[in-house]
C-alpha cells in the first residue's frame, strides 16, 4: 500500500514539474496562445503560378507550416477599344484567373484541403487589381499600360458570390435597375433609320388622267437610313445593358479612387475580411505580347486610402515604409489619434509562384488561441503578428514580445492600459527569442525600437538565445494613445518585423482617482508622437551614435521624445 502511494506522489510531482518546464520551454506556448506560421500570397496554377493546390499544400505541410493564404488573381484581362464606341471595337487579352476557373470551383478545392491535412488552415483568398489606365498614342513608343500590378490581397470570405461581385475593372455583374432599360434609348435611332427606309419615298397620288404615282427613297436617304439603324444598334451593344462593373475606365488615371471604391465594397459585404496593400514599393515593367506594362511605387495611396487592414511590410522587393517617421508611423499615428477607423498593420508577404522558389522564405507569424480560418484572419487584422523573412537555412524566432507595466502586460496587437500615475515607473518592452543558424560564427543581430514614430533605442547583440529588456519612460504630464514597435536584422539569417503594442490611458473611474472640482489638469505641450523615450542608452554601434544625447537627456530626467 505504501509503495503504491508513493508511486502516485512520483507521478504526481513528475507530471507537474513536466508541467511546469514545459510553460517556460516552448517556443509555441505563452499563457495558452500560440504562435503559428503561415504564408501569405500564394499563387497556384489557376492564375499565374506553376503548382497546383494541392502540390502547395502538401509542401506546406513539408516545410512544417501551420497555415496557406491562398490569393490567386481574381481577373486578369486588358482591353483597348477605338473610339467612339470602344466597348465593341476592340482588342483585348486576358490570362487564367479565378474567375476564369470558377470562383465555386477553387473555392471548393480549398476547402477539401481540410480533411486531408487535417493539422492546418488553408485560407481562400484572391489578388485583386481594381485598376489599369493607358498612357501614350497607340503605336508610339511612350504606349503603355500602367497600374496594371498595384494589387489588393483580400482573403478570409469564402462564399463565392462575393469574389464574384468585387467591382474591379472588366469584371461586370447582371442587374435589371430602371437606369439599365435607359441604355436602350439609341434603339431610337435604329427605329427612325428604319422608318425612313420603309416610309421614306413620300405619300403616292394620282394625276388628273387617273395614273397612280409614288416617290423612291433617293440614295441618300437610304444611306443615311442605314446608318442612323446601325448607330442605334451599335451605341446600345456600347452601353452594355443589363450590366454593371467599375464605374472607373481604363481611358484615365483615376488616382486611388478605383481602390477606395472596392475597400469599402470589401467592408460593406465581408466586415471581417482582411484587405492588405501589396508590395507598395515594388515597380514592375514587363512586355505582355508586345504591350509595355508599367506600375510605380504607390505608397501615396497607401495612406490616402482608408478602411484597409495595413500594407505588406517583408516581401521580395526593397522596402523603407518601417523606418521611423516613415509612411507606417505616419499612419500608425492616425489610428492614434482617431483619424483612421482601420488599425494599420504589417504582413510577410511571400507573393509564391512556384518557379523553385522556397515556400517559406518569408512568413507572416500570428499569436492567437483560435487555430481555424477566423482566428487566423482576426489576428492578422488586428496586428497579433510579426513578419519574417529567412533567405538561408537559418531563422529567427520571436517566443515573446510583451509591453510590461506593474502586473499588466500586453502582446503584438494589444493594448495596454496605463493608469494615470503609473507614469514615474515607466514601462518595460520586453523580447525573448532565439537565432537558428548552421553557420560556425552567428552573425550580429541588431535591434531597433520605435515608439510613436520615432527611433528610441538600439541594440547590437551576438546571443543565440537572447532575452532583452528596453525600459520606456512615459511623459509625466499627459498619456496619451500610443505605440512601441520594433525590429530585427540579423544578416543572413534574416529579418523580423513586429507589429506596434499599443498603450492607452486607463478609461476614467476604472483605477484612477476622479478629478475634483477646482482642481487644474496639468497638460504637458509636448507633441503627442514625442510621448514615449527609452531611459536606456545604446551603446556598442555607431549607428546608434546620433540618439545617444537624447537618451542620455532621458537618464537624466528631462522629458523628451
Amino acid at each position: 500500500m505504501r509503495h503504491s502511494v508513493c508511486m502516485r506522489r512520483f507521478f504526481f510531482f513528475a507530471g507537474a514539474l513536466f508541467f511546469v518546464l514545459s510553460s517556460f520551454g516552448g517556443e509555441d506556448t505563452y499563457e495558452g496562445v500560440r504562435w503559428y506560421r503561415g504564408i501569405v500570397r500564394v499563387n497556384t496554377d489557376v492564375s499565374s503560378g506553376t503548382r497546383t493546390i494541392e502540390e502547395v499544400a502538401g509542401l506546406a505541410q513539408e516545410t512544417g507550416l501551420d497555415f496557406v493564404v491562398f490569393s490567386d488573381q481574381l481577373l486578369v484581362r486588358c482591353e483597348y477599344g477605338i473610339p467612339p464606341f470602344r466597348r465593341v471595337f476592340k482588342i483585348h487579352s486576358s490570362r487564367p484567373s479565378v474567375l476564369s476557373h470558377g470562383v465555386g470551383e477553387y473555392l471548393s478545392r480549398i476547402s477539401l484541403l481540410r480533411d486531408a491535412y487535417p493539422g492546418m488552415v488553408f485560407i481562400p483568398g484572391a489578388d485583386i487589381a481594381p485598376h489599369y489606365y493607358w498612357h501614350g498614342v497607340p503605336f508610339s513608343g511612350d504606349f503603355e499600360s500602367r497600374r496594371f500590378s498595384q494589387q489588393l490581397t483580400v482573403f478570409g470570405p469564402a462564399e463565392p458570390c462575393f469574389y464574384e461581385g468585387i467591382p474591379v475593372i472588366h469584371n461586370e455583374a447582371v442587374s435589371f435597375s430602371i437606369g439599365e432599360f435607359l441604355k436602350f434609348l439609341p434603339l431610337l435611332l435604329t427605329v427612325w433609320g428604319l422608318f425612313l427606309l420603309k416610309f421614306g419615298g413620300g405619300e403616292p397620288y394620282r394625276d388628273l388622267q387617273g395614273n397612280s404615282f409614288s416617290f423612291r427613297p433617293v440614295l441618300g436617304r437610304r444611306i443615311f437610313g442605314c446608318l442612323l439603324a446601325a448607330l442605334g444598334v451599335v451605341w446600345t451593344l456600347d452601353n452594355r445593358p443589363f450590366s454593371i462593373g467599375s464605374p472607373f475606365g481604363q481611358y484615365a488615371d483615376h488616382g486611388s479612387a478605383p481602390y477606395q471604391h472596392v475597400i469599402d465594397h470589401v467592408r460593406i459585404q465581408e466586415p471581417d475580411a482582411a484587405v492588405f496593400w501589396s508590395a507598395p514599393e515594388a515597380e514592375m515593367r514587363i512586355v505582355v505580347e508586345g504591350v509595355q506594362m508599367h506600375s510605380l511605387p504607390y505608397l501615396d495611396d497607401v495612406a490616402r486610402s482608408r478602411g484597409h487592414n495595413g500594407f505588406a511590410g517583408i516581401y521580395g522587393d526593397a522596402y523603407t515604409a518601417h523606418q521611423p517617421g516613415g509612411l507606417w508611423d505616419k499612419m500608425l499615428l492616425e489610428y492614434c489619434s482617431g483619424e483612421r477607423s482601420e488599425r494599420p498593420v504589417v504582413i510577410g508577404e511571400l507573393d509564391y509562384h512556384g518557379h523553385d522558389r522556397g515556400i517559406d522564405v518569408i512568413q507572416t507569424v500570428v499569436q492567437t488561441d483560435d487555430f481555424s480560418v477566423a482566428g487566423i484572419v482576426a489576428a492578422i487584422r488586428h496586428g497579433r503578428s510579426y513578419a519574417l523573412s529567412k533567405p538561408g537555412a537559418g531563422v529567427l524566432n520571436i517566443h515573446e514580445a510583451v509591453l510590461v507595466l506593474g502586473d499588466r502586460r500586453a502582446s503584438l496587437g494589444e493594448t495596454l492600459l496605463v493608469a494615470g500615475d503609473a507614469s514615474e515607473g515607466g514601462m518595460v518592452l520586453r523580447i525573448r527569442g532565439e537565432i537558428e543558424s548552421c553557420e560556425e560564427s552567428l552573425p550580429p543581430a541588431d535591434l531597433t525600437v520605435v515608439g510613436n514614430g520615432e527611433g528610441v533605442y538600439f541594440k547590437r547583440f551576438h546571443e543565440a538565445g537572447f532575452a532583452l529588456e528596453i525600459p520606456l519612460l512615459l511623459d509625466s504630464c499627459e498619456i496619451r494613445k500610443g505605440y512601441v514597435r520594433f525590429w530585427i536584422d540579423c544578416g543572413n539569417v534574416g529579418r523580423v518585423m513586429s507589429n506596434p503594442i499599443f498603450y492607452a490611458p486607463e478609461p476614467f473611474g476604472a483605477n484612477a482617482a476622479p478629478e475634483r472640482s477646482g482642481q487644474t489638469k496639468q497638460v504637458c505641450q509636448l507633441p503627442h508622437r514625442r510621448g514615449l523615450a527609452s531611459k536606456m542608452a545604446s551603446r556598442a554601434c555607431p549607428r546608434a551614435t546620433h540618439r545617444q544625447a537624447a537618451m542620455d537627456s532621458v537618464e537624466t530626467g528631462s522629458p523628451r521624445m
